[in-house]
Formats: C-alpha cells, structure tokens, sequence
C-alpha cells in the first residue's frame, strides 16, 4: 500500500494493528501511531510525523510472522521498481488533491504527466526513489530506516522537503504492544469483544454502539424503520459519552474497559424513544465536534486456523503534508493536531473471538473519519445481530449520527421513504452519495469449524465506496 496507496498509507505514516493468534488464545495490538517529528531551524514550514510504518510492521513481522522478510518486502520493491498501473482509488484521491499537491515539484514528477495532471487511472508509471529505499528496507532490515546512513540521509529529505524530522526522532520512536478493550458478549457460547486502545477510539464507539443495539434485543426486534432510528440514537450516544470521558491528550478519564461495562453503556439509553428523536443538548453530557482525520485506509486478513490481523493506517490527512522527501520517494505524514482534526480518533480495528476454544467470529475496520466508527456499528448490527453476510452488511445503506451538528447522516441509497420516516421521528436529516469505507470478514459460526463435518462459512468484503477488494481461498 506504500506503493499503491501512498495517499492514504506511505511509509510516512503510521497506524496501529490488531492480531488474534488462536494457538496461543491472544488477542493483542501493535501500536505504531506516528508521533509528531522535531522541528530544525526555520525551514520546517510543513511539520510532518516520525516514519512509523515500517518498524511498526517489521515489529508485527517479528513476533508472528512466517515468511521470510526478504519475500514479504520483494513484491513491493518490484512494483515500485518495474511499474504498475494507477489505481482507481490513489487516481480518485490525485483528483481531489492534484491542485496544491502538485505545487511540490517531487510530488509532481512522481504523481503527475509532463502537462500537470494526475497519471490516468490504469496508465503504468514507476517509482524509482521509493524502491530504492524499499530494496535496502529488505536486504538491511527495518532498522536500517531507523539508524545509520539511510536514516541520516532520510532526516536530510524529510528536512529538506519542509518537514520535522531528527536522527533522534528515528533513532528512539518504538511501537508499543498493548493489550485490547474487552467486551464480553450476551451469546451462548460465549463470546468477546476486542476493541483497540485509545488514542484510537473507533473501536471503542463501535462496540459501545453494538452494546447499545444489542442490549434487551433492541435491535433484533425492532422492524427496519425503528432500526434506522435506533442506529442514530446510539451513535448521538457514543459520540456524547465520549465527550464526558475523553481528556485532551486522548487518555480516559476512567480504565478503558469500565467504557464498554454494561452498566456504563446502558446509562447512555436514558430517555430514549423508539418513537421519537432526542435532541443531542438534553444529553448529559452533550455531544461536542471533535475533528478526525477523514483519510486512512485498513486492511484485515484470516487464514483457515483463525489467525487473524486487521490494521488501521493513516497519515492525518489525505497526502500528508502533500510532499515528498527528495530521493527517497516516500510522502510524508503530517504531524498530528488535534485542531486541525489529525489525531488517531478515527483508528480502531474490532474484532470478536471465542474465549474458551479461541475461535475466530468476526473481524472487521474501518476508514473515513468520524464516520469510520458508526460504519462498523452499523456491520457488526447487520452481521452479529441479524447474521448476515458480510457483503450485505458493507454494502448496506448506513446511518451516521456525530452528535455535533445533532443531524442524522444517511446514504441516498437509503431511500426516500427512510428518510421521511426519520424526519417524522423529529431528525434533521443530511443525505450523502457514501460515507465511511470498511473491511470486514464474517465467520458466523467459528474459525476453524468444531469439525470437519462443519462447512466453512465465512465472507470476505471490501468496500464499494472506497475501491476496496476481497479474495478468498478456500
């Protein structure tokens, strides 16, 4: 994704990982959130943040991985090296970028035609800086990013394109392994779970939002208007309750798991109404607009054990700082800031496993701001509640509600009739072409199967709505 997504997932940025290993029953997570780099002299006009991708991936590689790390990296060196065609989803983001994007001559050579246009979506092009980067990345290791000349030489571009970046910043960032909130869940058999840990909140919303649906069977009995609403209702919820519990350095006010405690979540239901909407200032606490980064991409994979990954990726914004570190190919992250809405909020896989036997159930992320967290509550209703697929369940209409503007947020797709009804319920209703892009994979009765008898059910989806892909082989 370095190669083919660099707008939304370079080896600038960063992100964080959750894995689910079955043989062991973890279920644990990778932080490698990139933090902001150090300015040096007055030419750090576009602050950017430490490179984080590769030594949070290397770290992931480490513990679980199975392949040898020159195989892993060959791929990706040969796309940059050799070429490949622009994908629908980089060439739809150079169209919304191009204009201040290009004012970067290294952008431009890398991105753009001899008149100044983004490259056309399947025309081939190569990027020579980055594979040379990735090539000594796979011979040398990650480390070889982090210290030494390729690090010095790296600090050198980064400061030289405008960016905030010291040896020591290279040299001393580490990713954290950490553990996962847990949630467990009223099934029999018994099941968890796991969200990601602040300052990652998505996953937190969602399964708040999940336990709000779920809860005296809110959900599965109410008929398809009903669900609508209740959709928004526990979204305006979440996103208020978070108002209350989260402080200004994006830690809690109260241990992380006392967040998805039922008793806790189910205070978030006062005064609703299946029939008629709340206003979002009689809450208690009242929503308040935090920005979040509305870019980001996510991938999750499973293999037939029920071994399971599923990453959230970032630079802060779409491109970064819209530059690239001269020589090396690689666009940079901007620094985070909570003012302008870069901040790691909107990250956050969930992923649901069984306790006891460590089977897999659910996995899924999801990109896309403010909406990423509502997008996968309204999956994990659409999968674990109704049971259905998980194409379904991405492709389905969605319902958002931030709390601050207190406006429900819908897909057109929905539907005229839908929207009526959510205006007659006393919503002020905002219709959209899409929002939010999801990865989900669904196995509704366990991976691996109790036995051999058992046929293998799991779906796979990408997203629509952001040229996702899913491929599965049995």
């Amino acid at each position: 994704m370095a190669v083919t997504l660099p707008s939304r997932a370079s080896l600038g940025g960063g992100g964080l990982c959750m894995i689910h290993d079955p043989d062991i029953g973890s279920t644990e997570v990778i932080d490698f959130i990139a933090p902001a780099g150090t300015p040096i002299g007055q030419s750090s006009d576009r602050p950017s943040a430490v490179p984080a991708l590769a030594r949070g991936l290397v770290a992931l590689h480490a513990r679980y991985g199975t392949l040898d790390w020159r195989a892993v990296l060959r791929p990706a060196e040969d796309l940059a090296r050799f070429g490949h065609r622009m994908p629908r989803a980089l060439h739809s983001d150079l169209e919304r970028a191009a204009k201040p994007l290009f004012a970067d001559p290294q952008t431009r050579r890398i991105f753009g035609t001899r008149l100044g246009e983004p490259i056309e979506e399947g025309a081939k092009y190569r990027q020579l800086d980055l594979a040379t980067i990735l090539g000594q990345i796979r011979i040398n290791g990650a480390g070889a990013m982090y210290s030494g000349p390729l690090a010095r030489s790296i600090v050198e571009a980064v400061n030289r394109a405008g960016g905030t970046l010291t040896i020591e910043d290279l040299r001393e960032w580490l990713p954290q392994w950490r553990a996962t909130v847990v949630m467990p869940l009223n099934v029999n058999p018994p099941y968890e779970m796991h969200a990601a840990p602040l300052p990652a909140s998505a996953g937190i919303l969602a399964a708040q939002m999940y336990r709000m649906l779920d809860q005296e069977d809110r959900y599965f009995e109410s008929d398809p208007a009903v669900r609508r609403h209740l959709l928004a209702e526990v979204a305006m919820r979440a996103f208020a309750g978070r108002a209350g519990w989260l402080k200004q350095d994006f830690t809690a006010v109260d241990p992380l798991d006392d967040l998805l405690d039922e008793e806790t979540v189910d205070k978030f239901m006062t005064g609703y109404s299946p029939d008629r909407a709340q206003p979002a200032d009689t809450l208690d606490p009242a929503p308040v607009l935090v920005r979040e980064d509305p870019g980001g991409a996510s991938f999750v994979v499973v293999d037939r054990r029920g071994a399971a990954v599923a990453c959230s990726l970032t630079m802060y914004y779409l491109f970064g700082t819209g530059r690239v570190a001269p020589g090396t190919g690689i666009l940079l992250a901007a620094a985070p800031n909570s003012r302008a809405g870069r901040n790691p909020l909107s990250l956050g896989p969930v992923m649901v496993v069984q306790p006891a036997s460590f089977r897999f159930k659910f996995a899924g992320t999801a990109s896309g701001g403010v909406t990423a967290s509502t997008s996968l509550a309204n999956i994990l209703a659409r999968t674990m509640i109704e049971q259905g697929s998980a194409r379904d369940a991405v492709d389905a209409p969605r319902v958002h509600h931030g709390g601050s503007p207190d406006a429900v947020v819908v897909e057109k797709a929905i539907g005229e009739e839908a929207i009526i009804d959510l205006r007659r319920r006393g919503h002020e209703v905002k219709t959209v072409e899409k929002f939010g892009s999801a990865n989900v994979i669904f196995c509704p009765s366990g991976l691996p199967p109790e036995d051999e008898e058992t046929p293998l059910e799991c779906t796979a989806s990408g997203d629509r709505r952001g040229s996702g892909m899913a491929i599965q082989a049995d």
